[in-house]
C-alpha cells in the first residue's frame, strides 16, 4: 500500500504485502524479532522468565547456605549453580534440568557443610528457550547477609543487563 507515493513502513522494515508476504493481519507473531507480523502495531518482545530463587542464609564469620531452591521454572529450563572463592565446596558449575513444569529444583545439598568466606560468590543462572534468562549472584559478606544482584539476558544476547 502506498501513502503519498511511498510504501508504508514500520521503522526501517517494510510491512506491505508486496515487500514481505509473511506480514499481514492475522499472521502469527514471532516473539523477539522486532517485527510486527500481524499488523497490530506491536512487535512482541521475548517473554520474561518468571522463575525465582529462594534462599536462606546463616551468617557470622562465615556464611552457610541453609536453603537454595529454584522455583517456577518452566519444563526443560536449564539451571546452573557456580561457586567461586574461599570456602566453596565445588569449583565447576553444577547443572540441572527442570523435569516438569514449575517443579522446584534444590541445590542446598551441594553446600551441606560449606562455610563461605567473605568475597565468595554463588551464581544461579536460569535459562529457558525463547525466554529472557535470569542470573542471580550472591556475594558473601562478613557478619551480614549476602549482597544480591539480578541480571537478565535475552536469547542470543552476548551480555546480561540489570533487570
Amino acid at each position: 500500500m502506498a501513502i503519498g507515493g511511498r510504501p508504508w513502513t514500520l521503522g526501517a522494515r517494510k510491512t506491505s504485502g508486496a515487500a514481505n508476504a509473511a506480514i499481514h493481519p492475522g499472521a502469527l507473531e514471532i516473539r523477539g524479532n522486532r517485527v510486527d507480523e500481524n499488523c497490530d502495531s506491536r512487535a512482541e518482545p521475548f517473554g520474561l522468565l518468571r522463575a525465582l530463587v529462594v534462599t536462606n542464609w546463616q551468617y557470622g564469620t562465615a556464611t552457610r547456605v541453609r536453603t537454595l531452591v529454584v522455583r517456577n521454572a518452566p519444563k526443560g529450563a536449564d539451571v546452573s549453580v557456580a561457586c567461586a572463592g574461599r570456602g566453596c565446596p565445588f569449583h565447576t558449575a553444577r547443572r540441572a534440568h527442570v523435569a516438569r513444569d514449575l517443579a522446584p529444583v534444590s541445590f542446598q545439598r551441594m553446600f551441606a557443610r560449606a562455610r563461605l568466606r567473605a568475597g565468595a560468590r554463588v551464581t544461579v543462572a536460569i535459562r529457558a528457550a525463547g525466554l529472557v534468562g535470569r542470573t542471580y549472584t550472591y556475594r558473601m559478606k562478613a557478619g551480614d547477609l549476602p549482597g544480591q544482584s539480578i541480571a537478565c539476558r535475552a536469547p542470543g544476547a552476548a551480555k546480561a543487563k540489570p533487570c
